[in-house]
């Protein structure tokens, strides 16, 4: 049986390293296909990983941003408008 999950916690069920490995690949070919049809740029599996890694950065420097300036607000954040 299936352990209770806390809130925010994603459950995945069933999942095995082959299926991880194949999500994986599933999303590298994608976003390789992304890129190839959106700017005509063919990526290696290492040009790939960097470019991902690059935009996770970005995003998560966006959200810290956004956290520091809710904490300036007093907790407010842009949804409370």
């Amino acid at each position: 049986m299936a352990k209770p999950r806390k809130a925010g916690q994603l459950e995945v069920v069933g999942e095995t390293r082959d299926t991880r490995q194949a999500s994986t690949a599933t999303f590298n070919e994608r976003a390789k296909a992304f890129f190839r049809d959106r700017f005509g740029v063919q990526l290696s599996d290492e040009d790939l990983r960097e470019t991902v890694q690059q935009l996770t950065a970005f995003f998560d420097l966006l959200n810290e941003w956004d956290k520091r300036e809710a904490e300036k607000q007093g907790g407010r954040n842009h949804n409370d408008d």
